[in-house]
């Protein structure tokens, strides 16, 4: 900024140079001031008001997407239906007998966040756990991607990093 300063008071004349170097100022805080608004949480909707506006009309009562959620944890925890690297939200939904639109609307809902992130988050936990288990200290990154539902170890990695700020591998050292 010094230096755009120097040049302009140099080459150009008084008032010429003073009206550029006013302009840079003010451009400089108005891109400032757009970054500081877009990375505000305070303008952003959390995804559960999303949620909850979308799906204002849905026919589903509060103890039917009870109901349907405790079917979607159950077979997430029990059968690790996550693990499975062909899931996919037509067929939980056939496995619960529910139809895919309720089963989205209560992951979106009551959990805040999509089919597929909450996938990535099931998934990551058990890539963690299975990590943290001595028996596991000598598998592959690649094993354990397929183990916990994912066909590409770059795919994986991307989620692990996402949820703990660290690659597998890092994990992995750090215990």
């Amino acid at each position: 900024m010094i230096v755009i300063f120097v040049l302009t008071k140099s080459t150009l004349g008084r008032d010429l140079g003073d009206h550029f170097i006013a302009s840079y100022i003010t451009l400089i805080i108005y891109l400032a001031s757009i970054k500081v608004v877009n990375d505000s949480l305070f303008f952003k909707k959390s995804n559960i008001i999303k949620a909850a506006e979308k799906y204002s009309k849905s026919s589903l009562s509060e103890s039917q997407k009870d109901a349907i959620l405790d079917q979607l944890c159950r077979v997430m925890k029990d059968e690790e239906y996550f693990a499975n690297n062909m899931a996919s939200l037509p067929q939980l939904s056939k496995k619960i007998g529910c139809v895919s639109h309720h089963v989205s609307q209560v992951i979106n809902e009551r959990l805040g966040k999509s089919f597929f992130e909450w996938m990535a988050e099931l998934r990551v936990e058990k890539a963690k756990e299975l990590l943290s288990q001595n028996e596991n200290q000598n598998i592959t990154i690649e094993e354990l991607a397929e183990r916990v539902g994912y066909n590409s170890k770059s795919s994986f990695n991307k989620a692990f990093k996402k949820h703990t700020s660290q690659t597998p591998t890092q994990f992995k050292n750090s215990l």
